[in-house]
């Protein structure tokens, strides 16, 4: 896996500033910029950094992967009630089972391994991911939307 390769053999300094700065840019708070270094700084100090980058670099790409498949799915939901009928049951068993239903069969098809973890968080994750999109879209506000159409923005 590139993200994997990216984080395993780049330098931690050059890791750690990347952490900082995403942390930095999403909070904006000194506070969680520090906690994320001291953090960071802790986890390289036990010798636990390859591990972790394994993990970090596992998390980017099932998040990359709902994003990829759940927006989708949340906005042809939005579209079609015909659709949001027929995927909502499903959603609801999926939301409710444990995360090692899914993980069993998986396992017994593909063995131990990243592929059948990514495959499980993946399917865990990806209920919510659809169910917000679909949420979040549904719930702007009708003068928002009307005024979006009176400057001439298009659907999309």
């Amino acid at each position: 896996m590139a993200a994997e390769r990216f984080l395993t053999r780049t330098p931690w300094s050059i890791i750690m500033l990347l952490i900082l700065a995403v942390a930095w840019g999403a909070s904006r708070s000194c506070k969680v910029v520090f906690g994320c270094f001291v953090t960071f700084a802790l986890i390289g100090y036990f010798d636990m950094w390859q591990d972790t980058m394994r993990t970090v670099s596992m998390i980017f790409v099932c998040t990359v992967l709902l994003i990829v498949i759940g927006l989708p799915i949340g906005i042809v939901m939005l579209k079609s009630d015909r659709v949001r009928k027929l995927i909502d049951p499903i959603l609801d068993v999926m939301q409710t089972m444990p995360s090692f239903v899914y993980l069993v069969p998986v396992v017994m098809l593909l063995g131990i391994g990243r592929v059948p973890g990514l495959i499980a968080v993946v399917i865990y994750a990806i209920p919510p991911m659809i169910r917000l999109t679909n949420l979040g879209i549904r719930l702007v506000d009708r003068d928002i939307l009307e005024a979006a159409d009176a400057f001439g923005s298009s659907q999309w």
